[in-house]
């Protein structure tokens, strides 16, 4: 608190206030960090059948076939959303 200032509480609402941007502009990053996040979402393979509206054995062929990247994390395979987004579209993998 400084001298030209003797109400204690101006100098609490003026923190406050600085708290409150600093959180602001926090949240704003992490919503940004979110949206980018969701695209390199992991998905397990029936989910990524499900996003291209095929059966399983389907994505497991495409797998195969090099069109589908699986992850392998421990004894699981999982796909990248975004991954899987980009094979779906006409000029790149799977509508060929």
């Amino acid at each position: 608190m400084s001298p030209s200032n003797p109400n204690p509480f101006d100098d609490i609402v003026y923190r406050l206030m600085g708290i409150e941007r600093g959180l602001s502009d926090l949240m704003e990053k992490l919503s940004s960090t979110q949206k980018s996040d969701d695209a390199d979402e992991l998905l397990t393979p029936e989910e990524t059948a499900q996003t291209l509206k095929v059966s399983k054995v389907t994505v497991w062929d495409w797998s195969k076939r090099g069109i589908l990247n699986p992850r392998r994390i421990g004894n699981k395979v999982r796909y990248l959303r975004s991954e899987v987004l980009s094979a779906a579209r006409p000029k790149g993998g799977v509508m060929k």
